[in-house]
């Protein structure tokens, strides 16, 4: 493809530049409009900021050549997907030319596009950082973040800032990767050394720490095919060992039989029973695990306690002790927006300062099956693991040091979200949601029932040249239909003049395809116009209700039949890290997003039902995370508010605002706002707002 076939054809494109027998080659994504202006690559605000960080770093710009991606500018919001795959496929061929032409030891991308680009690959924030040798052009890449990212997400910034130092430290190292955490490891039958006083001592000499990682066959601790392989534990900052406990072996010659993917896609696996077995030192090897889990003067640090802990408390160890600090809690109790969700490699980069140290020595694919990988790649398995322990090791000792200075974190981790993550959510992780499986197909009936007879209503109020003109497509999941239905619309792709139906003007078009939309927020406005006509809402109304149930279907009752366990039941994974708020997160199944304010809800939720001899309880405590939170804290403004009765929303918006209130009851606190703004009783928008 050429520019011959780009829908850009026609627009200016923007020249590269730089040194012609450059090292380093940088790929922005597309050139902005200082550089069409003046059709220089390096002219636009992300590329002088990227000039600055290359002269900060003490990199030459003589050796440096500078490109896009794209070659024009490229605006991505008025184009559709299919438009901007168009785009890049008839453009890379200007990029390869001038990579192979240049011919650098090394490339650095900027952006998800110029990655992709480049060499493929998708998933900027997993790559960003890490060192990829393409075959293609005989170079190492090295991507980054596009700066226009870094200045919607400034704490961004020193990660985006770090990528240029790994650079100019691969220029030092004679053009090889530095490795920037070396370290030991080793297998080992036997922990006893290191109980008997081989592990890091604090300070204080107060006690021993160490950190604790496991690794499984399956992440579903739930799962009667899973198994917990091995753990490994951190002997200091620069080595950690792993102790195997099982092995794989010929079906039914071990101590227990596993059906497993080996090969095969997700949609069509190739499924296999292998054996497992128990290591011939099994017994020791779990003696001195739990005595590690036991002991009260080692310290045992995690990356995610309450998913090692499932496993462990699976394979026996029932009391672990001393165990204050899981990093990823940690760090999201530092900074939640920055560390929601946060990976044990983001941890070591930002509070160790270690970029691309935390590689992904196993692929995903590899990972679905660490029982092959023992067997096949032993060292590597043993590298990988070990790894882990070391990395969490060292983030929690930095995170340690974070907390000395910032004690009203450390106050709120200590008394609310440790115990609320390892305590209550683990147990209700391990509890589950019993489900009424026989119900389920019955449910799913009624609900495709429903389905069905809102599309025959849907037909019926529909004009009838809408309907012919989808004749043989006429599925609601098409918004073109509810479009043509409703609006007076020209499109502009196809030139052509949309009135089916009943002739309303759009309320917005979607600035890609120049289309009306049909959105919640758009449909709500329709039904609250008079200038709608009834048939038009009544219509509209139909839409919302097959809506309700298709999403039903869709979302909700999909996860339930993906999610069920072998023993009936729905085990969530709940984490406060999930959110940036403090509250908590839910995933497989999203349980708290299951829906309860409509008629089909109720389908839904009379499929999850209590044991025998107990009952299901729907409560609201008011503001209930905020009064534990200010309790376990000792939040002690907090805690006078609502021993008051007073409404903390309504008091710290106000504080917000700049005005102090009295703590008292909500009402009393509304009037004083009320006449504060100078507000009469009649203001229903803002009492109701409150």
């Amino acid at each position: 493809m050429s520019c011959t076939d780009c829908c850009l054809n026609g627009e200016r494109q923007v020249k590269f530049g730089g040194n012609l027998n450059a090292e380093v080659l940088l790929v922005g994504e597309s050139p902005g409009y200082e550089e069409v202006r003046s059709n220089n690559p390096t002219d636009g605000k992300s590329w002088r900021a990227i000039l600055n960080e290359l002269r900060s770093s003490r990199i030459p710009l003589e050796t440096c050549f500078f490109a896009n991606a794209i070659r024009c500018q490229l605006k991505k919001d008025s184009l559709k997907a299919k438009e901007v795959t168009n785009v890049r496929k008839c453009c890379r061929s200007n990029l390869v030319t001038i990579i192979k032409h240049v011919k650098p030891k090394i490339v650095m991308t900027f952006g998800a596009l110029a990655l992709e680009q480049v060499i493929k690959m998708k998933g900027i924030k997993k790559a960003r950082g890490n060192f990829y040798y393409s075959d293609e052009f005989n170079c190492w890449i090295l991507p980054n973040y596009a700066y226009g990212y870094v200045l919607r997400n400034a704490n961004e910034e020193d990660n985006f800032r770090r990528v240029f130092i790994q650079l100019k430290e691969f220029m030092d190292n004679g053009w090889k990767i530095k490795d920037v955490l070396d370290f030991e490891y080793e297998e080992v039958d036997s922990i006893r050394e290191l109980l008997d006083g081989g592990f890091p001592r604090a300070k204080d000499d107060s006690c021993y720490y160490t950190a604790l990682d496991t690794e499984t066959q399956s992440t579903e601790w739930f799962s009667p095919e899973g198994v917990l392989i091995s753990y490994s534990v951190a002997v200091s900052e620069n080595k950690g060992v792993n102790i195997v406990l099982h092995e794989e072996c010929l079906p039914g010659e071990g101590d227990f039989d596993i059906m497993i993917q080996r090969g095969g896609t997700k949609k069509a696996p190739d499924l296999a029973i292998i054996g497992v077995k128990k290591d011939p030192l099994y017994d020791q090897k779990m003696e001195e695990l739990k005595e590690l889990c036991r002991r009260r003067d080692i310290q045992k640090y995690f990356m995610n306690q309450k998913y090692d802990t499932h496993w462990l408390e699976r394979e026996g160890v029932v009391e672990l002790n001393a165990a204050p600090l899981d990093v990823a809690l940690a760090a999201h109790t530092l900074d939640a927006p920055r560390y929601m969700n946060a990976s044990l490699g983001m941890l070591l980069e930002n509070f160790c300062g270690i970029s691309g140290a935390y590689k992904e020595d196993f692929s995903e694919v590899e990972k679905s099956d660490m029982l092959l990988q023992l067997r096949t790649q032993r060292d590597k398995f043993n590298r990988y693991a070990s790894f882990d322990a070391i990395v969490t090791l060292r983030v929690a000792l930095k995170i340690i040091e974070e907390f000395n200075i910032d004690r009203r974190s450390l106050n709120y981790y200590i008394n609310f979200a440790h115990p609320v993550e390892t305590r209550f959510l683990y147990e209700l992780e391990k509890n589950g949601i019993l489900v009424d499986e026989a119900l389920l197909p019955v449910v799913s009936d009624e609900i495709n029932a429903v389905i069905d007879t809102k599309v025959k209503e849907f037909e019926s109020l529909c004009p009838k040249e809408v309907v012919q003109r989808h004749e043989g497509k006429f599925k609601l999941t098409r918004k073109a239909i509810l479009s043509d239905a409703l609006f007076k619309f020209e499109d502009v792709t196809k030139g052509e003049l949309h009135d089916f139906g009943f002739s309303v003007t759009p309320k917005e078009l979607s600035p890609k395809t120049q289309l009306p939309k049909t959105s919640k927020d758009v449909l709500k406005v329709l039904l609250d116009s008079d200038k709608v006509p009834n048939k038009a809402k009544d219509l509209i109304h139909v839409y919302q209700e097959w809506s309700q149930y298709n999403t039903i279907r869709s979302r909700y009752i999909k996860q339930l039949e993906d999610c069920i366990t072998p023993d009936g039941r729905l085990h969530p994974t709940y984490s406060l890290t999930y959110t940036s708020s403090g509250r908590t997160g839910a995933r497989n199944p999203s349980i708290q997003n299951f829906p309860k304010r409509f008629e089909a809800a109720k389908l839904i939720r009379q499929l999850l039902v209590a044991e025998e001899k107990k009952v299901l309880l729907e409560t609201d405590h008011s503001m209930s995370e905020l009064r534990w939170t200010a309790e376990e804290a000792n939040e002690e403004n907090m805690k006078e508010i609502f021993r008051k009765g007073g409404d903390i929303h309504l008091f710290t918006g106000a504080n917000l605002g700049g005005y102090t209130l009295n703590i008292a009851d909500k009402k009393s606190m509304i009037s004083e706002l009320m006449e504060v703004y100078s507000l009469d009783g009649s203001s229903k928008e803002f009492t109701s707002e409150c």
